[in-house]
């Protein structure tokens, strides 16, 4: 019974972390648009807002994609492949000359 307790509660920290990386997205985007915003106004403080938000969200973004890429994937095939899978078949046995 302990078993499934802990397989249970290692399932809740696994997704528990990925809500974490999905809010440290959100802080990041955040900082992105203060810093763009610290030029001010002017057209000076519009480019360069326009640049910091390009480059930093196109970051961001893609970071968070190779994350959750990863991270579901590591889901899926680590931790949950092994209790749902159940071997069974037959033997591989490629195609040769019999000679």
């Amino acid at each position: 019974m302990l078993y499934g307790v802990t397989g249970w509660l290692s399932d809740l920290l696994s997704y528990s972390r990925l809500l974490a990386l999905g809010l440290a997205t959100s802080v990041i985007a955040t900082v992105f648009n203060k810093m763009g915003s610290m030029f001010g106004d002017g057209v000076l403080g519009v480019m360069i807002f326009t640049l910091v938000f390009l480059v930093g969200h196109t970051l961001n973004l893609g970071v968070n994609l190779l994350g959750a890429y990863v991270h579901t994937n590591r889901l899926q095939f680590v931790e949950f492949f092994g209790k749902f899978y159940e071997g069974g078949g037959r033997s591989f046995h490629p195609f040769a000359a019999d000679t």
